[in-house]
């Protein structure tokens, strides 16, 4: 089974819907919805023999999965909502988007696909990776990620076609043994990554380079890593964009139609790059306020967009 990397550096924010495509920024599950905890059930490994437990209750506007994995056996725990009119696959949607808090243990999102010609259906699944602590974080899982299976196994299946799934669902099934407690506040699908999204609402920090071994990528991620929560109260989104390996946009992941994109709109800015590496900031306005060709300290960037007129006013507001 394939995990969704991901790299939670700064606070997530709830995505802007996109105008251009409403269909695509959808909510398939809001728990603050009266009703919304009747259409879910848990599923147990009790069907294949063994002794994990589980159960959820709808509290504070999240459906809170609670139980204990238990490996000796099936060793896994569900939760699942049956729906044969999702309307998954709208144009325009890349994948679905988890709001949620957890316990810092590996989760899995499943939807079910009927197989044509046969009476079993598809599990199409990916491991997202929860933070821990008292944050809530979101999780994009791109339907590129899903990999087909059935009772564990991995199927010689096509990709994923979201307009036929009529389910989806999500599990524990981390091979660890022990208590487990995840909250899940909504559930949507999320279109294609458009920067202008975060216009007025964060300051991306654009990052270009050949791979994610890239010495100067490494250095700039280090730095960000080291001053995560500066990063979060300058509402800073980390952007970074490889030619070859994982692309993301906070916890995002990019396709390759929203790289190529980046690449085209700061095409001059990147002139001269050597390696391929230029970090590139661009204030809420939407402007692009510092270009470099060489990792930015920290210390130099928090001082420019301190500067800044905008986070002045933000600060007098705190």
């Amino acid at each position: 089974m394939r995990s969704v990397h991901l790299l939670l550096l700064t606070a997530c924010v709830m995505p802007a819907q996109n105008p251009e495509n409403p269909a695509a920024d959808r909510a398939l599950a809001d728990f603050s919805k009266p009703g919304e905890g009747a259409r879910w059930r848990t599923v147990l490994d009790g069907v294949m023999g063994g002794r994990s437990t589980g159960s959820f209750v709808v509290e504070d506007d999240a459906m809170v999965f609670t139980g204990v994995l238990n490996t000796n056996g099936g060793g896994f725990s569900s939760v699942r909502r049956r729906d044969d009119d999702l309307q998954l696959g709208q144009e325009g949607e890349q994948g679905i988007r988890v709001r949620l808090r957890g316990d810092g243990r590996k989760y899995t999102l499943r939807l079910r696909q009927p197989v044509a010609g046969q009476r079993y259906a598809a599990s199409y699944r990916t491991q997202f990776q929860t933070k821990g602590g008292d944050a809530w974080q979101d999780v994009f899982v791109p339907y590129r990620a899903l990999q087909p299976t059935w009772r564990g196994r991995k199927l010689e299946l096509p990709a994923v076609d979201p307009s036929k799934v009529d389910e989806l669902g999500f599990s524990i099934d981390d091979k660890i043994d022990g208590p487990f407690r995840v909250e899940i506040r909504e559930v949507s699908t999320y279109a294609a990554f458009d920067l202008s999204d975060l216009k007025n609402q964060r300051r991306p920090l654009i990052v270009f380079a050949e791979d994610q071994d890239t010495p100067a990528l490494k250095q700039q991620l280090e730095a960000a890593r080291a001053d995560a929560s500066g990063f979060a109260e300058r509402d800073i989104e980390l952007i970074v964009v490889v030619d070859e390996g994982a692309s993301f946009a906070g916890s995002r992941p990019l396709a390759a139609a929203d790289c190529a994109a980046l690449r085209e709109r700061f095409r001059r800015n990147r002139s001269g790059a050597a390696g391929g590496f230029a970090a590139l900031l661009v204030g809420k306005d939407g402007s692009v306020k510092r270009t470099s060709l060489t990792p930015i300290p920290t210390a130099d960037l928090f001082a420019q967009i301190d500067s800044m007129p905008m986070r002045r006013r933000e600060l007098r507001r705190q």
